[in-house]
């Protein structure tokens, strides 16, 4: 099927007709996805009206309401709250800051825990203001923040919403900027961290009015940078809280990038979900970013727009024929629309035992305290799941929440991955302690754990006896030329070797924490310059036995690492190990090239997707009967099998235990007249998971009769397919054509005779 994506009103009747559900724009909130300060009025009030005033929001909900009460009439898929909406906000209307006071009570419960955190002596709640009297910057301020603040001002300024110096002013009490000046994190984190609440909240509001008029109503947003909020943030529609967009709303549509990762991991069963695509006009790209997101489990791809015709790739000529290269794209991706698709969203995605921890917190303070200097949030978990595809298997994602709530399942898990993850609040840290000691291995770069989940900084890492080091203070990253690591992990051999060990100096360098110092754990390797005699030696690849498990700490930036191999032998030592290798014919290992197993029951699907090009060997577990779903070849019984990828294309292929059976078909009411519904009942006998089956039906005149398309999911339970045959124009005898998408075998005999 297709979505139309309309901007206001109400669809055209003919959209319920054709079999069009569409998604309906149904609201905004954002100041032309612009800076969080140009989304305010000079008095410091959203331009919006505030989301905590409940007359301005009783408004708001009314007249939109009004606006889409017909909508359900035509077959809504979800409502859209925008595009790049301002996914953080907050302001200085009277009934903003008693909801931020009550926020804060919920988090933190009593005032002395408030107090603690933020080394204040508040007497109540109700009490809390925010902070708006030191100078910007203060003459004893840090050189950090003068230099961050100078950014900060001429953004705010020169931005193309903004209303000038008052404006500016007011943005810097709203975002408590002078408790960033003071280094309080906790205090300006907490924050930002309301600011993500907020607009949450504003959704949950439209959410449930929309169910007042459509009971099964499924309501979100769609379109903003949600995996990390930047530095200097010169868009309102990056940072929120990425696992609140997912808990809390019914469908979201995060743009390109990692946060599809965590969505797809986090997301529940046919949540929908899916990036935009459509912004080139080189094929190949448009490939890419398709068969990216369905490789990634999302399951709505949507394209911007049907009517370009330069700067971006159209869909449709007013012909609604395909634009020029996209009938290509249409044919390549083909296989989605014929049973794919269905398939993949009925099946679960598996993983390789590997958890890797998404902590919200931690894309804040990355920015702050000499964290920047060891590396990029977003740049670095990149760099953490590429060298994980690199290495045949797959991992999902995991969320601070989810640690806090008791959601991670520490028994299903062998690793646990902690890219970057600066701040970590101590319930978090029990789990991860907890985990390790019951036999699973955690993994962190640089930093774990030490601030906070209020990104309060800690003079003692909340997991630093979990790693086996001690810290001597907080020191920016040291860039180093040389380190060799060499040594076993249980009963594996690892080694890494990088920098100027040859007489070869290497540029740019690698980043070294040379805060820490081992106590229980085992360094594998010191880091140091060139002049080694210097005594300038840091520990890293620090492995510490802990009850049944063990933690490793890399102590250094992955930026520039070639890591790979180390990770490889490091998840052996945990046991984990790829189920299916690829390799060239030549029996060469391959790299960019990413294995996505899916479980059907007893049906396994796997893809084969990256930049790879050319003949590769896969090598299976166990004998499986092997089907080509994209040529729609059958393999026969193998355990390894030789196809040919192309970068940027999705190859997939079925693995079942014993050959496909042959489907069975029952027809009721051979004979009918014009205004019956005759059915069909298609089985599969002793089938091992669900088949893809594409009906079609054939007019007396020899054409497919589009309107009698149907895809289903069979299997060994009779699935009944009914039609309604009203066309007086089409007596006399009708076929029926069945085509299982595993064997591409299609039954096609005549079924009815129309009267």
């Amino acid at each position: 099927g297709a979505t139309a994506v309309l901007q206001g009103g109400n669809p055209p009747l003919s959209l319920a007709a054709n079999n069009l559900p569409y998604v309906p724009y149904a609201s905004s909130y954002r100041a032309s996805s612009h800076t969080t300060t140009a989304m305010l009025k000079e008095d410091g009030v959203l331009k919006t009206g505030c989301a905590h005033d409940p007359d301005n929001m009783k408004k708001w909900i009314e007249r939109t309401l009004e606006t889409y009460q017909d909508s359900r009439e035509h077959g809504v898929f979800t409502y859209s709250l925008g595009d790049e909406n301002a996914v953080r906000s907050s302001c200085f209307d009277p009934h903003c800051m008693p909801a931020y006071q009550a926020y804060l009570k919920k988090i933190y419960g009593t005032i002395e825990a408030l107090n603690t955190e933020w080394e204040s002596n508040y007497t109540s709640f109700d009490a809390i203001e925010l902070l708006e009297d030191d100078p910007l910057p203060r003459d004893d301020a840090p050189e950090w923040f003068k230099q961050y603040y100078a950014q900060l001002r001429t953004l705010n300024l020169t931005d193309s919403q903004g209303g000038g110096e008052e404006q500016a002013r007011m943005g810097d009490i709203n975002d408590e900027i002078r408790a960033l000046q003071n280094e309080n994190f906790a205090r300006w984190y907490d924050r930002q961290a309301f600011q993500c609440y907020t607009y949450v909240e504003w959704c949950k509001k439209f959410q449930a009015a929309f169910r007042t008029i459509d009971p099964k109503s499924l309501t979100g947003f769609e379109g903003t940078d949600s995996f990390s909020i930047r530095r200097l943030t010169t868009r309102s529609r990056q940072g929120g809280d990425l696992d609140a967009f997912v808990r809390e709303l019914e469908y979201f549509g995060p743009y390109r990038g990692p946060g599809n990762e965590v969505v797809r991991s986090i997301a529940p069963k046919n949540y929908p979900m899916g990036n935009w695509i459509g912004y080139s006009m080189d094929k190949e790209v448009l490939l890419e970013h398709y068969w990216e997101q369905v490789t990634n489990c999302m399951n709505m791809i949507q394209w911007w727009r049907w009517d370009n015709f330069s700067g971006y790739n159209g869909f449709l000529m007013p012909t609604f024929s395909p634009i020029k290269g996209v009938q290509d794209f249409i044919d390549d991706t083909q296989v989605v629309r014929d049973g794919l698709g269905d398939l993949l969203m009925a099946s679960e995605m598996q993983d390789d035992q590997i958890a890797m921890l998404y902590s919200m917190p931690s894309t804040y303070i990355a920015h702050f305290d000499g964290n920047r200097s060891y590396g990029d949030y977003t740049r670095d978990h990149k760099l953490w799941y590429k060298a994980l595809h690199d290495s045949g298997v797959q991992f999902r994602y995991v969320t601070d929440r989810m640690l806090r709530l008791g959601e991670f399942d520490t028994k299903r898990f062998k690793v646990l991955i902690l890219p970057l993850s600066f701040a970590m609040s101590p319930q978090e840290a029990q789990v991860i302690r907890t985990f390790v000691e019951n036999g699973g291995t955690v993994i962190a770069d640089v930093r774990p754990a030490t601030y906070d989940g209020h990104c309060k900084p800690q003079e003692t890492g909340l997991l630093d006896d979990l790693f086996g080091i001690k810290r001597n203070g907080k020191l920016h990253a040291l860039p180093f030329d040389r380190m060799r690591i060499q040594g076993t992990i249980g009963e594996e051999d690892v080694f890494m070797e990088w920098g100027d060990l040859y007489g070869k100096p290497v540029w740019p360098k690698m980043m070294v924490d040379p805060n820490v110092e081992t106590t229980t754990g085992t360094a594998l390797s010191q880091a140091y310059p060139i002049h080694y005699w210097s005594g300038l030696k840091h520990p890293v690849a620090i492995v510490n036995e802990v009850g049944k498990g063990r933690a490793v700490l890399l102590n250094f930036s992955v930026n520039n690492a070639p890591f790979q191999g180390l990770l490889k032998s490091i998840l052996a030592s945990a046991d984990v190990r790829p189920q299916i290798t690829i390799q060239t014919p030549e029996g060469e290992s391959i790299k960019g090239l990413e294995i996505t197993r899916w479980k059907n029951e007893d049906i396994d699907l796997i893809s084969l997707f990256g930049k790879y090009e050319g003949n590769v060997v896969v090598t299976l577990p166990e004998n499986k009967y092997i089907y080509d779903l994209n040529q729609r070849l059958n393999y026969g019984q193998a355990n390894k099998f030789r196809t040919t990828v192309r970068p940027n294309r999705a190859a997939f292929f079925a693995l079942l235990p014993e050959a496909s059976p042959e489907f069975e078909i029952e027809t009721v009411g051979q004979t009918i007249s014009v205004g019956q519904t005759s059915e069909i009942s298609i089985r599969i006998p002793s089938s091992a998971g669900k088949h893809a089956m594409r009906i079609t039906a054939t007019a007396p005149n020899g054409r497919i009769v589009p309107w009698f398309n149907r895809l289903i999911l069979a299997d060994s339970t009779p699935t009944v397919v009914k039609f309604p045959l009203a066309f007086n124009d089409q007596l006399g005898i009708w076929n029926v054509n069945v085509t299982d998408l595993y064997t591409n075998i299609t039954f096609s005999e005549p079924v009815w005779s129309i009267r």
